[in-house]
């Protein structure tokens, strides 16, 4: 039972009065108090932006919910993020992307515990249903807000998270849940009973999901991470082994039943939408999107007209604006032919771009799709200050996950030839400068961003690798790599590549010593002479190593008390874009 968890909640949020009997929910940083066994009166947050605020405005704290909405109830609209993803990049993301269903609800982005949400084996423990439910009970309360009109949408982990709540939420408010590329697991529905999810995770009591919900469930048919047809994950744990799940049919199915469904389960979908294959139960209460054409980033494969749609928000989108990488609604690939294996990337040229103007590549973390790194804020800088990004998309390791290989023993996939080749070929078609070709990355990507110019600094000249390291290959072979300009940005908690250089070794991953150990291999290497230190914030505080060989520079951001996440304006006083540019724009 709740009542008898070691969880306590308390609630914190901002309000506004505006009359002297009406009150109104604001737009900001919001925090619910909960206490388990890894915290104590832990302030959680989450993230309210209201319908009419700009993106160019998401990285305010303190702007207003909209104002002259009146006596208007909006709808609520939570986005839950995936295993190790950040609510204020999802909401960036979201903003962008889905700028439609932004401008008609009022958007709620909650952080999970160390960016994850506690469904079977992950990091957090916490009790994510009550931190979700208490969210949902205090927005109610709002004058502004339509209290009977709550969607849930959650992504991979968070879309485990949305269908729990599903399961065991009894709150009227929630109308909505969509699940994207998570389908119920085994654990959640055991073949005939939805099940509860327990103080320890066992499942072991029999649920009844509560009716007159409606559902919608996005997946992709090529997804490795979570099986399409069903069956075990390649990856992801669970207790004894990996998390296994229903079928993405079947588990739609299973819905439609408990909401109410009599007939049988459909063979054939109700409708077909370019690439996307529609189920349909219950006139469209219980829906399943099947992408044909995608893997774990099959939400991305949904237009925004589709979502809305289900919502039952038939007022077509109003503006059909001109798309590009920076505000896209649906992520649009372009292929490159490496070693007789298609790769894909996207690509950002603004308008008018001069020739031998800079290159600058941005790779994705582990797990990730390179679609979602598009919201970093890269493409408004590189309009800004002339120069072109590209968003390659990595491969599936030997376990199935898309990553780029540093040199590592999970893989055979030749991403240096892939990247290196894909340079040259954008760097001719589009005249870009050869001298300023850069490459950063995330996690992974940071890896991969070493590695790139230890072994290629003839095609990339700078790196910036954001909570990365050096893989254990390229650190043990590192007597034969040139001086090159390098930007560190790290987190000194991180649990998944600790500061400390303690990294597992297996897989090739770990090798690389203590931080600052590589650091001063970098700096010395570079020859550098003066050291600048500058206080971000309370934070964080960065090393700009100057007065190398060439004119290069070694910059080392070190940020305390911050774990394994992109780091946002809090810790580094900007986008973690801009400080990228500015260092690759010295070169």
């Amino acid at each position: 039972m709740k009542s008898l968890l070691a969880c306590c909640i308390a609630i914190v949020v901002c309000a506004k009065p505006v009359a002297a009997d009406q009150l109104r929910l604001e737009s900001g940083e919001e925090f619910i108090v909960q206490s388990w066994s890894q915290e104590k009166n832990f302030k959680r947050p989450y993230f309210v932006r209201g319908p009419e605020i700009s993106v160019s405005e998401i990285e305010e704290p303190g702007i207003d919910a909209p104002n002259g909405t009146g006596a208007r109830k909006l709808p609520v609209f939570i986005f839950l993020h995936g295993n190790g993803g950040n609510a204020k990049e999802a909401m960036r993301g979201f903003m962008r992307g889905r700028g439609e269903i932004a401008s008609r609800y009022i958007m709620v982005f909650p952080q999970g515990y160390r960016e994850s949400w506690n469904i079977v084996s992950e990091r957090s423990k916490a009790d994510d249903l009550g931190f979700i439910e208490a969210i949902v009970r205090k927005l109610a309360k709002f004058d502004n807000v339509d209290s009977d009109n709550f969607t849930i949408m959650g992504a991979s982990n968070g879309a485990a998270l949305v269908n729990q709540l599903a399961i065991e939420s009894k709150l009227p408010n929630i109308r909505n849940y969509i699940s994207g590329v998570s389908q119920l697991n085994v654990w959640q529905y055991d073949g005939k009973h939805f099940k509860a999810k327990g103080d320890d995770n066992n499942y072991r009591n029999a649920a009844i999901p509560a009716k007159g919900k409606r559902l919608l469930n996005i997946s992709g048919v090529n997804d490795k991470l979570v099986p399409y047809h069903g069956g075990p994950s390649r990856v992801i744990p669970a207790k004894g082994g990996k998390l296994a799940f229903v079928g993405a049919e079947k588990s739609t199915f299973v819905w439609a039943q408990q909401m109410g469904y009599k007939g049988k389960r459909l063979l054939q979908p109700s409708q077909t939408i370019e690439n996307v294959e529609v189920f349909r139960y219950l006139d469209g209460d219980v829906v399943h999107y099947k992408v044909t054409n995608e893997g774990h980033g099959a939400t991305h494969g949904i237009s925004e007209q589709m979502l809305l749609n289900f919502l039952g928000d038939t007022q077509e989108i109003r503006t059909k604006q001109t798309v590009n990488e920076e505000t896209p609604r649906v992520g649009q690939f372009i292929g490159f032919m490496h070693n007789n294996v298609k790769r894909d990337y996207l690509l950002h040229v603004p308008q008018d771009l001069p020739g031998n103007s800079p290159l600058v590549f941005v790779l994705h973390g582990y797990r990730a799709d390179a679609r979602d790194y598009v919201e970093l804020g890269m493409n408004r800088l590189a309009d800004t200050n002339g120069f072109a990004v590209c968003y390659p998309q990595g491969t599936d390791d030997l376990e199935g996950i898309p990553h780029w290989n540093a040199r590592l023993k999970i893989s055979k996939t030749d991403d240096i030839g892939f990247l290196s080749a894909l340079a040259s070929d954008l760097q001719s078609k589009h005249s870009l400068n050869k001298s300023k070709t850069f490459v950063c990355g995330i996690s992974n990507g940071g890896l991969m961003s070493y590695t790139l110019v230890a072994e290629k600094p003839d095609v990339f000249k700078a790196a910036a690798s954001v909570i990365g390291t050096m893989s254990g290959y390229t650190w043990e072979h590192r007597s034969v790599i040139r001086p090159v300009p390098i930007l560190q940005i790290s987190g000194l908690d991180d649990e998944v590549i600790p500061y400390d250089g303690s990294m597992p070794k297996s897989g090739g991953w770990g090798g690389a010593p203590d931080q600052n150990v590589m650091m001063q291999f970098w700096r010395k290497l570079n020859e550098t002479k003066t050291d600048e230190v500058i206080k971000i914030s309370d934070m964080t505080t960065a090393h700009r190593y100057k007065d190398g060989v060439n004119g290069n520079e070694v910059w080392h951001y070190q940020i305390k008390q911050f774990g394994h996440r992109i780091p946002g304006q809090r810790e580094m006083g900007t986008s973690v874009a801009e400080v990228i540019w500015e260092f690759f724009s010295k070169f």
